[in-house]
């Protein structure tokens, strides 16, 4: 993972210590009134490892991406924005707490840019068209795991919870949610971080007994600054990460098996721990595979259809057919928001 953001701001300002460390205890950015930071509160005696989590905290306490620097007398700042500082692949490390649990989860970060949008719809060619991202956003950089869909709902619908055999901490992505069970999940996540629910989630039939799934519900959005879902053209220029590789990681089909878990490569029948094959050029795990996911879209723009389209492979499907074939590396599919199988996951997004 790239790192420079001690090195840019280096650069505005050659007399900041590379490494340097906030002191968060002793002062309350949530009280500062105003959109600067005095340097002086930094510790020069204590290295920190990952100076973008630093910045990202900062940004997001004070809700801008604009930050200025100062000292104590007003007589140097240093002025820059967000976007400026950070670079497409460089990762938000997040945790989550309830009852004594903690679970880690990262969000990497995705520059706005341009890219060819690939015109597939399942094994359909339609046409390439240059598509445009307008603003930057985070992406998770693993599917949402099982262990932090639990914590997060209190419930596992998983087909597939056996431990690891090798490794039993490793996490396999959560399966068998409906796209409705994904937006529940985003606004209690973000509940979680006392953030404002991105949707507004209206539930009028749901399952009784066992897995509490949704059945009927009216979604829309919010605009918060919550998790959220990606949107279909988020959700491949991550997968592409910066090229036109046929698949996520590579464009070589021979070494699609290092990057992707699918029906050629899957011996035991079932799902994966995620982050186990090569992640993509900005460091996106599993986007070619392991399971299928879910994304806010449907395919015609009409917010009240109930089908809603999902992206990627998965590890059931074999490269020589279905998802891959003609270099189809980056599937759409279109289904119903109620559907739910061992094959269908989601990963989360964030406005930055």
């Amino acid at each position: 993972m790239r790192n420079n953001i001690s090195k840019k701001l280096l650069m505005k300002h050659p007399r900041l210590m590379s490494n340097f460390d906030f002191d968060f205890q002793n002062f309350d950015f949530q009280k500062m009134g105003v959109w600067s930071v005095n340097y002086n509160i930094i510790k020069a005696n204590s290295v920190y490892s990952n100076m973008i989590n630093i910045v990202y905290n900062i940004s997001k306490i004070l809700k801008r991406k604009e930050i200025r620097f100062t000292n104590a007398i007003g007589l140097q700042t240093i002025d820059f924005n967000m976007d400026d500082l950070l670079e497409s692949g460089d990762k938000i490390i997040n945790k989550v707490s309830k009852n004594d649990k903690i679970v880690n989860f990262n969000m990497v970060y995705c520059n706005r840019g341009k890219f060819m949008m690939q015109g597939y719809y399942k094994e359909k060619k339609e046409e390439t068209r240059e598509t445009t991202i307008d603003e930057s956003f985070l992406l998770g950089e693993t599917e949402v795991t099982q262990e932090l869909f639990e914590l997060v709902m209190g419930y596992n619908p998983s087909a597939f919870k056996t431990k690891h055999k090798i490794n039993p901490n490793a996490q396999h992505p959560v399966e068998q949610v409906n796209w409705y069970a994904t937006i529940e999940f985003c606004n209690k996540l973000s509940e979680m971080y006392n953030l404002k629910p991105y949707y507004n989630l209206r539930v009028s039939n749901r399952n009784t007994s066992g897995v509490k799934a949704i059945k009927v519900a009216e979604v829309q959005i919010l605009g918060g600054n919550g998790y959220r879902l990606p949107y279909e053209k988020e959700w491949e220029y991550a997968a592409k990460a910066g090229t036109n590789n046929k698949y996520a990681g590579t464009n070589d089909p021979n070494k699609l098996w290092e990057y992707a878990w699918y029906g050629e490569n899957d011996n035991d029948g079932s799902t994966h721990p995620v982050a186990t094959k090569k992640p993509n050029e900005w460091g996106i795990y599993d986007m070619g595979g392991n399971v299928a996911e879910w994304c806010w879209d449907t395919k015609k723009p009409n917010p009240k259809l109930k089908n809603r389209m999902m992206r990627g492979g998965n590890w059931r499907y074999a490269s020589s057919y279905d998802y891959l074939k003609d270099g189809n590396g980056f599937r759409r599919e279109e289904l119903a928001g109620v559907d739910a199988t061992h094959t269908m996951g989601f990963r989360i997004a964030r406005n930055f």
